[in-house]
Formats: C-alpha cells, sequence, structure tokens
C-alpha cells in the first residue's frame, strides 16, 4: 500500500512547474562584489545589470542577434549600451562571445568570463590590478570603472576603447578603435581608426595582417590645420572632431561637423563595420521606427573609397541614391563571391604554394578604373616604364596585380588582397592588370592562344600603331645591315652585273624549250619580249644550262615551272634555277612581276638579306642570336648604341614566334600588338619549329610538299652549301595563315 501512494507523488513532483530563477534586480551606478550573472539571470530586463545614475547608459549581457546570412545562434556579449537605443558603445572582446552557460563575475581580483567547468581559464579578464576591487561603478558619461576601497580608478573601459568614442572620451596617439566584425559579431574586424603623430587614419586589414589606409583626416576638405605640432589625443564633441597637442588645449587637426546643433547635443564617434566612421546624434527619440541613433556625418564621403564597398574587385559606382555594385568589362557577372575573369581563368592566392609558380597573365582593367590604396599608399616605383612593373609585380608572390600612371611613371602593386575598385577621373588615371592563371585545360602541352588583355580589345586602333613602328624599327634593323653589305659588295667588286633595272626574258614555246635545250641557243627569234623592273642580275639560258648540268637535279616544282640545283661556275656556289613552262605572254609578266616582288621584299624586309656578322639568311641568324642570347649583335652599328637592347630582344623574340612551322602555333596579330606594347610578356619562341629556317638559309627547303618537306638531293640535317637564295618562298608560304 505504500509503494502505490509513493507512485502518485513522485508522479505529482515530475509533472509540477518548476521554479523560475529568482530575479535579480538591476543596481544604479555602481556593483559589488562577489558578484556573478547568467544572461538567464536578467532575461526579463534585456540583459542588463547595471545602468548609470540617470539611465544614460547601461551595462549587460547584450543579445546581438543571429546573422540572418548564417546558421549560427545568437551571441551574447558583455557590453556598455547608450540605455535608449540599445547601441553598444564597449564591449569585452577578443574571443568573449557569453553562451547562456558562461558566467560574468565581479571579484576582488576584477571582472571575468568564465565557463563554470573551466573557471581558472577565462575567456576574458581585466588585467591584473594594483589593489582589491570595491566596487564596478557605471557613469553617465558611459564609461565603466573599477574602484578601490578609496573610490581610486584600478581599470577603466575609457583606457581601451572599441568601435565608438563617446563625448568626454579620449583617444590617445597609438591606441586604435576597431570596427565590429559585423552588427551580429561585436569581435573585433578588419577596420580601425588610428592616431598617429601627424594625422588620424581609417585602415583596412588585409589577409595577412599589414594595413592600407583608406581615409586622413588631414586630407579632408572640411579639415582646417592649426599648427605643426605632434599630435597627442582626439576628442569628439557636438561641433566636430579635435586632433590635440601634447598639453590637451591646442589643437593641431579640427574637423567641424555640417550644422552643428544650436543645444550643443552630444554625439558620439563609431567605426561601423563596413568601414565607415560615423558621428550619431545621441539625442535618440523612443518614437523612432528603428532602435539606431542618427547619423550626422561620415568618413569617407563616397562609398566607393571604402575598401570593399562590392566585394572583391567589384566596381563601384557612385549614384544620387547611393553605390551601385558591378564587374568591370573583362570580368564577369558580379555576384556574392565578387567578380572573376569572363574567360575563365582563376584569380591567384597570395603565395598560396611552395615550389615553381603556375603559368599566368595580366587582365587589364581598363583605363579610368581606380583604387583606394592609391591615393595614400607611396608607389613601388616611379620613372619605369610600364613593363618594368609588370615584372616587378611578376616576382612577387605576394603582388596579385599593380596599377601605372603613365603620367608620372608610377608603380602601384597590390598585394595580399585585392578590395573593390571605383571609377576614376580619366584625366590621370592610371591603368590597372590583374594578374590571373590560366585554366587548366591551357596549362597543358602549351597555350595555342594568349589570353587577350582588355586594353588590346578597347585600344584596337591604336595598338596596330604601336606594332607597326615595333616591326618598322625591326625593319630598319635588317635593312641598314642589307645595305651595309651591299655597298661593301660594291667596293670589292662583287656585283656580277651593274644593271638590276630591267629584265628581258623572250617567250618559249615547248617546241622551242626543247630545240634550245639541245643546243639552239637563247630562243631570242620569237621576239616577245618582257621588260619588268626591279629584277636581279642577268644570266644567259646557256650558263644556267651549264650551271645545273642540263636541268638534271630536280629539287622543287611551283605554278610557273620546276626548280633545279645549280652551281655557279665563277665562285662554286650554289644557286636554285626555275624553268618555265609554257605561259604564254601574260603568264610570263605574272611570273616576273612575282620575282621582283620578291626580290623588293628581300631587299627591305631582311629575307635573304645580309647578316650584321656577314651571314646570309637574316631569320636564321636571328634564331641563331636568339639562342644565344646575343640580341645586340642585329642592330645596325650605325645607330651608335641608342638602340633599347631590351626592346630589341622583345621585337625578335615576338619575331620568332611569328615564324613557327606550325601556323596554329603562332600568336594573332591582337596578341602580337599586345606584346609588342608590353601589356603582355613576349612570347617564348620554340625552337623545335624554327629549324627550317636554318634549312631554308642553307636551300634545303623543298615547297613541293606546302613547304614542310625536303628535297631529295639534301635530306640531311647537316649537309652543307653556300646557297643564298634571294627568295625561294611566298610571303604567304613563310608567315603562314593569321
Amino acid at each position: 500500500m505504500a509503494a502505490l501512494l509513493v507512485l502518485p507523488l513522485l508522479l505529482l513532483a515530475l509533472a509540477a512547474p518548476r521554479a523560475a530563477p529568482r530575479e535579480v534586480p538591476v543596481d544604479v551606478e555602481y556593483l559589488y562584489p562577489p558578484f556573478n550573472l547568467t544572461y538567464f539571470h536578467f532575461i526579463d530586463t534585456n540583459g542588463v545589470f547595471l545602468v548609470s545614475r540617470n539611465a544614460n547608459f547601461s551595462a549587460a549581457v547584450y543579445n546581438a542577434g543571429a546573422d540572418p546570412s548564417s546558421d549560427q545562434q545568437s551571441r551574447f556579449f558583455f557590453s556598455v549600451l547608450h540605455a535608449d537605443s540599445r547601441t553598444p558603445v564597449w564591449t569585452a572582446t577578443a574571443g568573449a562571445t557569453i553562451l547562456q552557460s558562461i558566467v560574468l563575475s565581479l571579484t576582488a581580483q576584477g571582472l571575468a568570463l568564465s565557463d563554470p567547468a573551466a573557471p581558472a581559464t577565462p575567456s576574458w579578464a581585466t588585467p591584473r590590478l594594483s589593489a582589491p576591487v570595491a566596487s564596478l561603478r557605471l557613469l553617465d558619461t558611459g564609461e565603466l570603472a573599477l574602484l578601490d576601497a578609496a573610490n581610486a580608478t584600478l581599470w577603466s573601459s575609457f583606457e581601451l576603447p572599441t568601435d565608438t568614442l563617446v563625448p568626454g572620451q579620449t583617444l590617445r596617439a597609438g591606441v586604435p578603435i576597431t570596427a565590429a566584425a559585423s552588427d551580429q559579431d561585436l569581435n573585433p574586424g578588419a577596420y580601425r581608426l588610428l592616431l598617429t603623430s601627424t594625422d588620424a587614419l581609417l585602415q583596412w586589414a588585409t589577409a595577412n595582417g599589414s594595413f592600407l589606409t583608406y581615409w586622413a583626416l588631414s586630407t579632408d576638405t572640411a579639415s582646417v590645420h592649426d599648427s605643426n605640432d605632434a599630435v597627442h589625443s582626439m576628442a569628439v564633441n557636438s561641433s566636430g572632431l579635435y586632433l590635440f597637442a601634447a598639453n590637451g588645449r591646442d589643437t593641431v587637426f579640427r574637423l567641424p561637423f555640417p550644422s552643428p546643433p544650436a543645444n550643443g547635443e552630444p554625439r558620439l564617434l563609431k567605426l561601423d563595420p563596413s568601414g565607415r566612421l560615423r558621428a550619431l546624434s545621441i539625442a535618440y527619440s523612443s518614437t523612432a521606427t528603428r532602435a539606431t541613433l542618427p547619423t550626422v556625418w561620415a568618413a569617407p564621403a563616397d562609398g566607393c573609397d571604402l575598401p570593399l564597398p562590392c566585394r572583391s574587385l567589384g566596381l563601384c559606382t557612385p549614384g544620387t541614391n547611393g553605390t551601385s555594385c558591378s564587374c568591370p568589362d573583362a570580368f564577369s557577372t558580379y555576384s556574392s563571391g565578387g567578380c572573376s575573369p569572363a574567360d575563365g581563368s582563376a584569380l591567384p592566392d597570395s603565395c598560396a604554394a611552395a615550389g615553381s609558380p603556375p603559368p599566368f597573365n595580366y587582365m587589364s582593367l581598363g583605363k579610368g578604373i581606380g583604387y583606394f590604396a592609391n591615393k595614400f599608399a607611396s608607389p613601388a616605383t616611379s620613372g619605369e616604364e610600364l613593363p618594368a612593373c609588370r615584372d616587378l609585380c611578376s616576382t612577387n608572390c605576394f603582388c596579385l596585380g599593380f596599377f601605372y600612371r603613365n603620367s608620372s611613371k608610377s608603380c602601384y602593386l597590390v598585394q595580399n588582397q585585392i578590395g573593390s575598385v571605383f571609377r576614376g577621373d580619366n584625366s590621370d588615371a592610371a591603368v590597372g592588370f590583374i594578374k590571373t592563371l590560366l585554366p587548366p585545360s591551357r596549362r597543358q602541352g602549351g597555350s595555342k592562344e594568349s589570353s587577350l588583355s582588355f586594353i588590346t580589345i578597347v585600344f584596337g586602333i591604336a595598338l596596330p600603331t604601336v606594332a607597326a613602328v615595333s616591326i618598322g624599327f625591326l625593319v630598319y634593323v635588317m635593312g641598314a645591315q642589307w645595305v651595309r653589305r651591299r655597298q661593301l659588295a660594291e667596293k670589292q667588286g662583287g656585283k656580277r652585273d651593274g644593271n638590276r633595272s630591267w629584265f628581258k626574258l623572250p617567250m618559249l614555246s615547248s617546241p622551242q624549250a626543247s630545240s634550245i635545250s639541245e643546243g639552239q641557243g637563247q630562243g631570242e627569234s620569237d621576239g616577245d619580249e618582257v621588260l619588268i623592273p626591279g629584277l636581279p642580275a642577268r644570266f644567259t639560258y646557256a650558263e644556267l644550262e651549264a650551271a645545273t648540268d642540263g636541268f638534271k637535279s630536280q629539287i622543287g616544282s611551283g605554278g610557273f615551272g620546276s626548280v633545279y640545283r645549280g652551281e655557279l661556275p665563277a665562285d662554286r656556289s650554289a644557286v636554285a634555277v626555275k624553268r618555265m613552262n609554257t605561259l604564254g605572254s601574260q603568264g610570263r609578266r605574272e611570273f616576273l612581276t612575282e620575282i621582283a616582288q620578291q626580290q623588293s621584299r628581300s631587299d627591305s624586309s631582311g629575307g635573304g638579306a645580309p647578316s650584321p656578322e656577314g651571314g646570309g639568311y637574316f631569320p636564321a641568324l636571328a634564331l641563331e642570336l636568339h639562342e644565344e642570347g646575343r640580341y645586340e649583335a642585329l642592330v645596325d652599328p650605325r645607330l651608335e648604341g641608342r638602340a633599347d637592347a631590351a626592346q630589341v630582344a622583345r621585337v625578335v623574340r615576338v619575331a620568332l614566334c611569328c615564324l613557327h612551322e606550325d601556323a596554329a602555333l603562332r600568336p594573332a596579330m591582337t596578341t602580337v600588338s599586345a606584346m609588342l606594347d608590353g601589356s603582355m610578356a613576349p612570347g617564348v619562341p620554340r625552337t623545335e619549329l624554327l629549324g627550317y629556317l636554318r634549312l631554308y638559309g642553307r636551300g634545303l627547303v623543298d615547297f613541293r610538299s606546302g613547304g614542310k618537306g625536303k628535297g631529295s638531293d639534301f635530306s640531311g640535317a647537316g649537309a652543307s652549301s653556300s646557297w643564298s637564295p634571294t627568295s625561294c618562298v611566298s610571303a604567304q608560304q613563310l608567315s603562314g595563315p593569321r
């Protein structure tokens, strides 16, 4: 029977409601140790456990709320709040987020936040104090202080501000105030206000901990410079910001707020999570729709001057209703992750991996695009050309891009982390380039086409002009060497025939050609002669028949006839002789015109022109000197050292890339333009695809198979010959399709 009675009593006990925790009254101004609390103890007062005498400020376990963009629960912080708006003005930070089970303790040793399971290792605590704590006091100024038995201050929240400066509080030089990470996370974020001996600076902490300045009080258009004394402290009141000298009275700089209030209402200074410094009016109305303090002044004034108004590489554009975000033209549509290259390239991490860096290019942001850090940073170099700026970034794994200002030849590197960009003033705008990694599919076996820089697309009219000038320079160098060799040959009497202006060739029909080959002479009886200007020295038919041993060794064929190997008896030099088929008068005229044009191209472009060192075929010589790294040997000595060796090397490398035997591996003209103007690194010639130049220079190439096969009589790579033809291939065969 007793057991039956116990069971109902136990069930009643379990069903009875649990007793609510005892409510702790809110103290005014003073709190005395020992004292322990959690948010659960003060849930009915929204975590407030202490208020100032006139209830201007309160101390609380503050519920910052949940971040709507994440799945995290609400966070709790030990904070001092502006009472009416519940705006935090000071917070115990550095990992001091409070869960409901964590205890805030006031003891004789000070304040501490700790887990009951590990009280010996608090997550936050005041430093070691000089005397035991007698009380905790919250003043109407917002200052939270620990006092000893004589009411002397042992510790004050004003000594270590977080993100806010309240009226009556001074900020000492070297002590920063740091913005919260977000409205829901009051731990330190990426922005700070730092007082130096000369200025007050807003700075952004990049990924590796370095700081970039994006606003300075001294450069603000509203600031006034009163003296050259060193800055010692900073304060805010209803009329503006003031930087004081060491005596605390003389101002070094002052920045008046617009329309200061007539009644002198107090204002506080807060650095918000976006990095903007705001002056807030404490004249809060309890009927306001939102519990926020109104902004009366903000810096920087233009939101696009912030480091990240649009995430990484987003293009910020100011407008009447605020800023708008997009992507630069060469980048993909703006997304929550920022902007990325539209061609599929990736953005590199700053020194992400050890070993050899992957291949990369530079993508232009276009003209008129500015970067916030360039307004305050010193240039990495000055007086150098754009390629030097690019090379400086290329050798620095921390460098993610660079900006180059043409007017001052200044180079600014973007390192560690890239912020947003903005549309700047075109009058003195810099050109920006971002380092990009080639897609994996284009890293294997070499890329068949280079990534085009945006500047090449935008300035498609201007850059071909630059390319033409550069190519013209190369033509001049090669032409000058040809002229020099020709003059030397004339002095030595090596010219066979002084009259190269006209060439006379009689019409030969097939029967006549056959009879002539049997000894009937030159076939001049036909009398149908063609005169073409600009052709080389003349030889008689008999001389050519003797030189080719009766046209026995055929090494090629073309549209007008067959090509035979021969040897001139005068100097034993090897020659190529083309014997025409029956073409008629018009066909012969076209053939001779082609010969004249090829001779003209050879004379002007250096194809087959003499080399500076006495060689024959100029492209073959250029290849040889490229392999030896002796580009200066290609320069005309008459320039007397005035040629830029780096530019000559660039032009030669680009030219050799354009002569790759496989036309598919030659760069497009837009890429050639970009390489010549320095916006893209010059390609590296693949010498294994240029070997035919050496053979062509020695007359060892047979173009019967499209320019790739070798003649049957000259199949050995090591064959020797002194044959140096002026032209044996058309310009289309040599350069390939574009």
